[in-house]
């Protein structure tokens, strides 16, 4: 399963939609546990290790959104997003997870992740967030704020949703007495 694994990486473009061929590996020769190389094998519908679309689906199913959902891990969100999501509610929703708990967590990539999210959320003919006084850009940013009420986060509400000096006195002295 480890070459397969390799070979699967290589197709794939990434780790994370071959997440099951590395957990059959550590099942059969490491030390991990028996559940997640099961729910692997159920999802697979062909028994061909060499699928790798079959693969993909079931490290989404099996692995990839657990461990985003359950363990809140943010990398696993984001490849979540990029792999295995099939429409953009779906990849705005795992994105935004994924921006969260790395902002919640302080991680140094926060930034750049919460600006994926954004443009996963608002941009193509739909997007899935109301569409208040600053658009969807301030819907998206204004809860991250209120969430985490630090410059980063804080800087790009007031960059979306105030479009003169008034509201950026107002919502300023809002996020300061936040």
């Amino acid at each position: 399963a480890l070459c397969e694994h390799q070979h699967c990486v290589a197709d794939r473009g990434g780790d994370a939609p071959c997440t099951c061929l590395l957990e059959q590996w550590e099942y059969n020769y490491g030390s991990k546990a028996r559940g997640r190389s099961e729910c692997c094998a159920a999802a697979q519908k062909s028994s061909k290790m060499t699928d790798f679309e079959e693969v993909q689906a079931a490290s989404c199913k099996c692995t990839l959104r657990s461990d985003c959902i359950d363990l809140n891990i943010g990398e696993k969100c984001l490849a979540y997003s990029e792999y295995c999501c099939n429409d953009d509610e779906c990849k705005c929703d795992f994105a935004t997870r994924a921006c969260r708990l790395a902002l919640s967590n302080g991680d140094e990539d926060a930034d750049e992740l919460c600006a994926r999210a954004e443009n996963s959320c608002c941009t193509g003919p739909f997007t899935f967030l109301s569409y208040g006084d600053g658009g969807c850009r301030c819907d998206f940013w204004e809860p991250l704020c209120h969430e985490n009420p630090i410059a980063a986060t804080c800087d790009q509400t007031e960059a979306a949703c105030c479009n003169n000096d008034h509201c950026t006195c107002d919502f300023l002295t809002y996020a300061a007495d936040e």
